[in-house]
């Protein structure tokens, strides 16, 4: 076992299986602050979580790991984020592939959007919790949310990771004066949020028998 002090990028990288960007690099909403997020998956053989760590960041570089066999169970229970990272890299990932159903894809986007939506009331809302970058961005992210399942249910596939950006800047970097945030973001984007997961609903419903196969 390496002592978490010592891990390195070196390390990290010695040790992966895959690694991928994910985040706002990929989704091109970074500003020139923005970290770069990495999704690191280990070898199978790595001892490197055994530390007890699972996240390491190294001046700008950000680096979330994941054990090679709890990666591949998320991928199979439909796990947005790791769905994410898989679709940033083409050609060979798994060393056996694997079917995803389209019905756990759903049941984790419904899930993770629905929390997005709430809690950008909550950091909007709830002055023990007031935090309106987080709050803004959360809603940001439950119509990106919502924009990546059509893709998977139709394509099989995330294809277009700057499909929600028509939104980002209204949503998280534009201030509204004369209304609250919250009053503002409802009354504009419940209607697309309602629109974009009624569309997801429908794909669902169009491909549910389906299974998405990784390779």
């Amino acid at each position: 076992m390496i002592p978490y002090e010592d891990v390195t990028e070196e390390i990290i990288a010695k040790e992966a299986y895959k690694i991928y960007p994910y985040g706002s690099r990929v989704y091109h909403t970074a500003s020139e602050i923005s970290d770069y997020d990495y999704l690191v998956v280990l070898k199978p053989d790595s001892t490197l979580l055994e530390n007890n760590s699972n996240f390491y960041t190294f001046n700008d570089n950000s680096y979330h790991l994941y054990g090679y066999k709890n990666w591949v169970e998320g991928l199979k229970k439909g796990k947005i984020n790791l769905l994410e990272a898989y679709f940033c890299s083409s050609g060979v990932n798994l060393i056996e592939p694997i079917d995803v159903s389209k019905d756990l894809i759903r049941e984790s986007i419904s899930a993770t959007a629905s929390n997005s939506f709430v809690k950008c009331k909550k950091k909007l809302c709830v002055p023990e919790d007031y935090n309106p970058y987080i709050g803004r961005k959360s809603l940001w992210h439950s119509l990106r949310l919502f924009s990546f399942g059509i893709q998977l249910m139709e394509a099989n596939c995330i294809y277009d990771y700057t499909v929600a950006n028509k939104w980002y800047d209204d949503v998280v970097n534009i201030d509204h004066p004369g209304t609250t945030e919250w009053v503002y973001l409802k009354e504009k984007y419940q209607p697309i949020y309602n629109k974009l997961h009624t569309e997801f609903k429908i794909a669902h419903n169009n491909h549910k028998e389906e299974f998405i196969h990784l390779i």
